[in-house]
């Protein structure tokens, strides 16, 4: 036979009827002929065996090979439109005739193998066909470098023409059409825009970091940067909202152990938002205005301690430092806290100063964890002095707040007030403390509050009740002592218990319980105090009520 066709392959559409095609080129056997399958997107997929059935023509005497033949999808699902189906005949390059001396040669075993070796050379060609090539009249090309010169370039053609490797390329260099406005665009803004990245230019946050570690102000150029903030605590500044782009966005990431004051001009106001370590935020401009995500609430891995200074601090800081850095005021430390903290929270008063408060507010609906106030120094009485003003109640301890009050001395001046206050199941946890002279209470328990005495305190001045729980509040003591520092009168009762409540001091001891003039109690209303036959400091016994009141 004569091989009278070039063919090696042929593409059909798709039309979503069709699944089963013939070809008109020889195919020798019928595992030569291959299929691809191109899909709407352009990938090329070749297809197993095991997805199609070939039927190769007969050969027709007396040719040995014979011409064409149909391909079908053996899962007769029609081809869809806007795919394609190309059929291409594919020959081992080997040769396995063998002719021996004197022997007898039939012409179709040396047709076949003609036929053979002339599909072969097709194939070739016509991958040849597929590859890229220089005109007739070009020169030869020049080899590419070796690999270790190659790897990592672009593929590039240098000034005689040739493939080689280089960097980017560079002006004066032809670029494809599709990219000219970007190449030529006189801005990054421009560029970005003709680029498709939307009518302003790059919008989105890039992931490009720039370090900062001063007072620093968020302008226009930063736009889609990461700005990483360290270096202690300062402010970062938002600017005019006017001289920045539409599409404006920013992040900002404290990656610092201080706080930073991120200020925003908005609505002519700056509103200025803290962001705790290891916390971040989106600034971005939209109709006109500053946007921004919050922060949200601090929630530090471990326990985070806030410093007081009344001398240096300002309600201002962040208080994470001592001395400058740390709070004006015990209660400025408290309301950060109640507004952006949840975990282990400690403030502590700094030595060698007082603390004076109109009343240091813990509310219990405004967060959800503990704190602890401790007096900074040695953990011994009387500790670091905080001075209520007249008639105040020096910490209140309220709805369901849980408050640790240690190593500070408790007192008020001279008008009437309360050292500790709890109410609507406030908890406090009192322990190495100590109260001077109030005018009123030291520690008052009220309506479903505890007062759990964890360790001991001292007193040093007088009062008019030392204790006093009603309306279902309860007292407990651990064992421990509770020592009293100089003659002092307690105007009313030591101990004095309302309206369904415990005071539990079984295992408690005093400590010169003579200094102590005044009353030991007053119990009424279905309450009780369990003294475990321990007796309670004063000079008469007071009142114990006929409507259910229980000295045990």
């Amino acid at each position: 036979m004569t091989i009278s066709t070039q063919l090696t392959k042929i593409t059909y559409h798709g039309d979503g009827s069709t699944f089963q095609w013939t070809f008109s080129f020889p195919g020798h056997d019928p595992s030569a002929i291959i299929v691809y399958i191109t899909d709407a997107s352009g990938n090329i997929i070749q297809q197993p065996a095991i997805a199609y059935t070939v039927v190769l023509n007969a050969p027709v005497a007396p040719n040995p090979t014979g011409i064409g033949g149909t391909v079908t999808l053996n899962n007769s699902t029609p081809l869809p439109v806007g795919q394609m189906i190309t059929i291409q005949r594919i020959l081992p390059e080997i040769q396995q005739t063998s002719i021996a001396n004197q022997s007898i040669v039939y012409p179709p075993i040396v047709e076949l193998q003609y036929d053979y070796l002339t599909m072969v050379d097709q194939q070739l060609q016509e991958q040849i066909d597929r590859a890229f090539k220089v005109a007739i009249s070009d020169p030869s090309p020049a080899p590419l470098p070796p690999v270790a010169q190659r790897a990592g370039f672009n593929a590039i053609f240098d000034s005689a023409g040739n493939l080689t490797a280089g960097t980017a390329i560079v002006g004066g260099v032809s670029v494809s059409a599709a990219m000219v406005p970007v190449v030529t665009a006189a801005t990054i803004k421009a560029a970005q825009t003709a680029f498709g990245l939307g009518p302003f230019g790059y919008a989105a946050i890039s992931g490009q970091k720039l370090q900062i570690s001063g007072p620093t102000t968020v302008i226009n150029s930063m736009k889609g940067l990461t700005l990483v903030a360290t270096g202690g605590l300062y402010t970062i500044q938002a600017a005019n909202v006017a001289s920045i782009d539409d599409d404006y966005q920013i992040l900002i990431f404290n990656n610092d152990g201080r706080g930073k004051n991120i200020s925003i001009p908005v609505g002519g106001v700056n509103t200025v938002i803290m962001l705790w370590p290891g916390q971040w935020m989106l600034l971005s401009k939209y109709a006109g205005t500053w946007n921004y995500t919050t922060p949200g609430r601090y929630r530090p891995p471990v326990g985070v301690t806030l410093y007081v200074n009344s001398n240096l601090g300002s309600d201002a800081n962040d208080g994470l430092a001592r001395g400058a850095g740390a709070f004006q005021t015990i209660n400025g430390a408290v309301q950060v806290v109640e507004q952006y903290m949840d975990g282990q929270v400690t403030i502590m008063p700094e030595a060698g100063m007082s603390f004076p408060t109109s009343g240091v507010v813990v509310d219990g609906l405004k967060f959800n964890h503990s704190i602890t106030i401790l007096g900074d120094g040695p953990i011994s009485p009387p500790g670091i002095q905080v001075t209520g003003s007249a008639g105040s109640q020096v910490f209140q301890i309220i709805n369901g707040a849980i408050v640790g009050l240690k190593n500070l001395f408790i007192t008020t001046a001279a008008a009437a007030g309360t050292g500790v206050y709890c109410a609507n199941g406030g908890v406090c946890n009192l322990n190495a403390c100590s109260f001077g002279p109030i005018n009123g209470v030291h520690m008052e328990i009220f309506e479903n509050a505890t007062l759990n005495v964890a360790g001991f305190y001292d007193v040093y001045g007088g009062c008019t009740t030392h204790i006093y729980s009603h309306g279902s509040g309860y007292v407990g003591y651990n064992p421990t002592t509770v020592g009293f520092g100089g003659a002092m009168n307690i105007g009313t009762f030591m101990e004095a218990v309302y309206n369904s409540s415990i005071i539990m001091v079984p295992s408690i001891s005093f400590s010169n319980p003579s200094f102590v003039t005044g009353n030991q109690v007053f119990i009424d209303y279905n309450s009780s105090i369990v003294s475990g036959g321990n007796t309670i400091p004063g000079t008469a016994l007071g009142t114990v009520g006929t409507h259910g009141g229980y000295l045990v």
